[in-house]
């Protein structure tokens, strides 16, 4: 079989089948007691025990192997019914206890490419559970601030950072419009792809403003775990 796998089960070393299923497996007398092993898919799982060798030639015979896989329910997909089942199961996806985390800290302005002040600090993070209606708390634990007020050009500009908008990036705890139901009817959604995350299949669903509507909107793409429809990540501007 052109293109089959062929190992040591308890060594790292291995290759595969040429286009002729033809292959050289170069043992090393250590390794004299161990088993080899021929996988191929749709092809059983063969293992011969390298003591039983007596030549230097092999040919190896593999059955096939029929496979009995689940139903499969084929359906349309529709990315608002995704995303209201996934805000329905936030309380079961996301933790249901309050948690205690450090991190670090640090946020930078700049002006014309120069830096114009520096805030960094260690920080200790009560996280609310996901079923709670209270706000995250957010404490500094030791800080520093510096400024370089010689490269400022005095012009009025607002800086919206900080720690409090920080925590607000968790979009499950604090649901923006494009996942809040009220404000579904202002965009389009659709189902661009499945991808795979951390090897789960992932909804990948893109949003958009709605044309027409005057309400300022997010645009970006949501993803969404197929099996526990958890929101495992968003990209948007």
């Amino acid at each position: 079989m052109a293109y089959s796998n062929i190992f040591l089960l308890n060594k790292s070393t291995g290759t595969i089948s040429n286009a002729n299923g033809r292959f050289e497996l170069k043992v090393a007398p250590a390794n004299a007691t161990d088993t080899l092993g021929i996988s191929y898919i749709g092809y059983k799982f063969t293992t011969i025990p390298i003591e039983s060798l007596d030549t230097g030639i092999l040919v190896v015979r593999l059955s096939s192997e029929r496979i009995q896989i689940k139903e499969i329910v084929v359906k349309p997909l529709d990315p608002i019914y995704i995303l209201t089942k996934a805000i329905e199961r936030i309380p079961y996806n996301y933790d249901r206890k309050p948690a205690l985390y450090s991190g670090f800290f640090r946020e930078s302005t700049q002006q014309d490419n120069k830096n114009i002040s520096l805030s960094e600090a260690v920080i200790n993070i009560y996280k609310e559970p996901y079923t709670s209606q209270r706000f995250d708390q957010v404490k500094i634990f030791k800080g520093r601030k510096g400024s370089n007020t010689d490269e400022k050009e005095f012009i009025e500009f607002v800086v919206q950072g900080g720690l409090y908008n920080t925590l607000q990036l968790d979009i499950v705890k604090n649901l923006p419009t494009f996942l809040d139901a009220e404000y579904f009817p202002l965009y389009e959604y659709s189902i661009a792809r499945i991808i795979t995350h951390f090897e789960r299949p992932t909804y990948t669903i893109e949003f958009d403003q709605r044309e027409g509507v005057k309400y300022p909107c997010y645009r970006g793409k949501v993803y969404v775990d197929v099996e526990t429809l958890a929101i495992v990540g968003h990209r948007s501007n």
